[in-house]
């Protein structure tokens, strides 16, 4: 086959990549989508029959702002390729956080730039999970009798509860920055008793 059968079968063996990739991947040229891959066709919602061939790439990417600033870092700016987290847009208008990574490349003898998308939207998830469970847990120590701090490995006082801080008449502040051994170390470690003598 030699040199004539090389390039259709890479081209096959990255197409078959691209298909396979579960993060979308999109050329846009002229501000038009010219490529997508089924992970965008899943990502943007597109009904069945449907393609995203032809559609208008700012209809997509609707962070202008940073939208312009990525196009510009690539065919102005000089940048081999660019990173940003952007706001995208479903077809269905459902809006969510992704990081695209761009760069340019050629469609059909042109510029283009393609991109990588990747949403975003189960980090947003896991994150407002771990502010609720951040709440919870200081809704139930400010609600205990017991004071209560939380230490760092050098013993550094991170954060108090309410009841340790009117047991000591201090506010939040005045905790931080002192360790824990300042503050709640027994006298007796401090103070040498002589035994009475008979």
């Amino acid at each position: 086959h030699g040199a004539r059968g090389l390039a259709p079968e890479r081209e096959y063996q990255y197409r078959r990549l691209l298909d396979s990739m579960p993060d979308a991947f999109l050329i846009e040229q002229d501000n038009t989508i010219v490529f997508a891959n089924p992970a965008a066709e899943r990502m943007l919602e597109l009904e069945s029959g449907s393609s995203l061939i032809g559609r208008k790439a700012d209809s997509i990417f609707v962070d202008s702002h940073h939208a312009r600033a990525r196009h510009d870092s690539l065919t102005r700016g000089g940048r081999k390729d660019c990173t940003s987290n952007e706001v995208v847009q479903a077809l269905s208008g459902h809006k969510f956080d992704a990081e695209l990574v761009s760069c340019l490349t050629l469609w059909r003898n042109r510029e283009a730039i393609q991109t990588v998308v990747r949403d975003l939207s189960w980090l947003n998830k896991v994150l407002e999970l771990l502010r609720d469970e951040r709440n919870l847990m200081k809704l139930i120590l400010d609600n205990i009798g017991d004071g209560v701090c939380l230490v760092d490995s050098d013993g550094m006082i991170k954060s108090t509860n309410l009841a340790l801080t009117q047991m000591f008449g201090m506010n939040d502040a005045a905790f931080f920055g002192r360790t824990a051994h300042e503050l709640f170390h027994a006298i007796g470690d401090e103070e040498e008793t002589t035994p009475d003598v008979c």
